[in-house]
């Protein structure tokens, strides 16, 4: 029963295409599960759980970069009669594009005082539900901080003594499932602690079966460790193309095999100064991290100010870069895009994550200008007259330490007194 729950966890993230080093045996595994698709557009067993495994299969397709329609129209036909269903059918038809709006009412509506889900509304809450519903509320972009925390709490308060979670002792099947949850939510909430103490345990682990292997990999791999050889995995794919001519184990290890390619992303743009003159010396840093599996290639980075990329050592998982480039830039506000991998030198886990567009403003220099006026429009001679020149900045920098001449025909007339 426990590996048919933990189907959901194939399809976090929407890829657009995969072009891993391992793609003769994606392609292998992809063509096994639509050859052994059920008329009705599921996979597995009809008469048990057939919701579970057909949303871990069509989410394994979309995080390959493609789509299974007659089983997303299976999916949304169906109920969703608990937590557990519910959160699956808002993953996978988030994951298609499909608007899931009530469908994520209803489930926040069954969220417990204490942060957490139960199975289904009014039940005590558990771990396995409060995952489950973090990961469907993460794939719909759901942005209420308050639901969120509160989980996220649930979640690290059920912590064990040994860094491990699980339905009493821990075990690798629930604390992989929750590092999967907790790293959704990393870069947005303080989660390391836990993390750290999840992952340290984890590692330790021998996990018995392939679908575990599978899992713990697919857990570890996001934090730049190992648990299990990848090689296992590889080595036990059946000549048809399976893994124990099952579709959730196959789906299990697809996944696994594309969460070992690197990952490379540009997280920050930084401007020094934040705000420049035009023409000034401007520094311009972009930070990259490399949040998949395994090391990258050399590859390059360009940039949209200028013509030519630049190239990037190769950086280890979980692991920090940066490029630092030198311009001048024109008054106004330009986008400065950074682009890695801009010619696919390097095969990755998320080839959509690569660009990172930040908005720069360059202020103008100081521009003045003025008017002069009289007291009297036609004084008499050796009669006395104000002048005043009236002296406006419609620049965007503060003038300091403004001279005034006063020219008489266009020279400096030293005999106006």
């Amino acid at each position: 029963m426990k590996k048919k729950i933990l189907l959901l966890f194939l399809g976090f993230l929407v890829m657009a295409r995969f072009g891993f080093s391992q793609e003769p045996t994606i392609t292998k595994g992809l063509f096994w599960l639509n050859t052994n698709q059920n008329p009705d557009g599921t996979w597995g067993n009809p008469d048990y759980a057939p919701l579970i495994d057909t949303c871990a299969v069509s989410d394994t397709f979309h995080y390959l970069g493609t789509a299974n329609p007659k089983a997303i129209q299976w999916i949304t036909e169906q109920p969703g009669e608990n937590t557990d269903h519910l959160s699956r059918k808002i993953l996978s038809l988030a994951l298609a594009g499909s608007d899931t709006t009530a469908l994520i009412g209803t489930l926040t509506l069954s969220q417990n005082e204490d942060g957490g889900w139960g199975i289904a509304l009014g039940y005590e809450s558990d771990c396995l539900d409060t995952l489950l519903s973090l990961f469907a509320l993460k794939s719909a972009n759901y942005s209420d901080t308050t639901i969120i925390e509160s989980a996220l709490w649930y979640l690290i308060s059920n912590q064990n003594e040994d860094g491990g979670f699980g339905f009493d002792e821990s075990n690798v099947y629930l604390t992989s499932l929750v590092l999967l949850t907790l790293n959704q939510y990393r870069r947005e909430y303080y989660l390391e602690e836990a993390i750290t103490k999840a992952s340290d345990w984890l590692i330790t682990q021998n996990p018995e079966t392939l679908w575990e292997k599978a899992l713990a990999y697919s857990a570890i791999a996001d934090f730049g460790l190992q648990i299990a050889d990848l090689e296992y995995i590889l080595n036990n794919q059946q000549p048809n193309g399976s893994w124990d001519n099952d579709p959730f184990t196959t789906a299990l290890c697809l996944r696994a095999i594309k969460d070992a390619a690197p990952d490379l992303i540009v997280s920050e743009i930084l401007f020094d100064p934040q705000v420049p003159l035009e023409g000034e010396t401007t520094t311009i840093t972009a930070i990259i991290e490399n949040i998949g599996g395994s090391i990258s290639g050399t590859t390059t980075i360009a940039f949209s100010f200028q013509p030519e990329a630049l190239s990037l050592k190769p950086l280890s998982p979980d692991s920090t870069s940066t490029i630092t480039i030198i311009a001048t830039f024109t008054s106004g506000t330009h986008k400065i895009t950074a682009e890695l991998d801009p010619n696919n030198l390097i095969n990755e886990k998320n080839e959509t994550n690569n660009t990172k567009t930040t908005n720069l403003t360059v202020r103008t220099l100081a521009d003045l200008t003025g008017y002069i006026t009289f007291s009297k429009d036609n004084p008499n001679v050796d009669e006395g007259v104000i002048i005043m020149a009236n002296i406006m900045n419609i620049g965007e920098t503060e003038a300091e330490n403004i001279e005034i001449e006063l020219l008489e025909d266009n020279h400096i007339n030293q005999g106006i007194t």
